[in-house]
């Protein structure tokens, strides 16, 4: 018989997060440490959303606080991690799953199909509504954004804080040409304002890939 029923968590000890790249040099948070080179670090997210995607998951709180930086002993290695899977849903295999609300996390980071759901719940707060359905291409498009962010140094790719909604919501991205070379093109086709028009997880891995920088 078994008396110690509790459990027991093993959980990996990750040296920083996104964000804290890019915090002001006189802040004792901002990370000092090593970085993979920019295509390592696209690449190594890419894959670990297609992966969430493979496995029949939205991850639907992606940000740059939920990228970890992970650093072996030895200072070489160096993994980027998604993390915090608390409003992750599983999909159906078309990659779609019902929306019966929308759990507010930091507005900035959503696609603009759940903003919209968001404005259309605000409005319709005390009537009945048809569920809506979202898919994993909101992922995308937030992993667009992070993407953007990065290559961007920390800036928010549509703009200011009090900006950068209504700029989603009416699809411009005002600092996305600010980004050089063929990775630019990449961040367009994540960032298309219509779902079915959006890469997948999988194109940005395969696209990443063959790509130089």
């Amino acid at each position: 018989m078994i008396k110690d029923r509790q459990r027991y968590y093993a959980l990996e000890l990750c040296q920083s997060s996104l964000e804290k790249l890019f915090l002001k040099n006189d802040s004792p948070k901002k990370y000092r440490g090593p970085m993979p080179s920019q295509k390592e670090t696209l690449l190594q997210l890419a894959e670990g959303l297609e992966y969430i995607h493979i496995n029949g998951l939205i991850h639907r709180d992606l940000k740059p606080e939920n990228v970890l930086i992970w650093v072996d002993l030895t200072g070489k290695t160096v993994l980027m991690k998604w993390a915090d899977f608390g409003l992750s849903k599983p999909v159906n295999e078309r990659g779609s799953y019902s929306i019966s609300g929308v759990s507010r996390g930091t507005d900035n980071w959503y696609a603009p199909e759940i903003l919209k759901i968001m404005v259309e719940q605000e409005e319709n707060e005390n009537k009945s509504s048809p569920r809506q359905r979202g898919t994993i291409k909101s992922d995308v498009f937030t992993e667009g954004l992070i993407f953007a962010y990065y290559l961007l140094n920390g800036v928010h790719p549509f703009g200011s804080r009090f900006e950068r909604v209504p700029n989603i919501i009416a699809d411009n991205p005002v600092h996305v040409s600010k980004i050089q070379g063929p990775i630019h093109g990449l961040i367009i086709e994540m960032l298309k304002h219509i779902p079915e028009e959006r890469i997948s997880s999988s194109q940005v891995v395969e696209k990443i890939r063959l790509m130089q920088f």
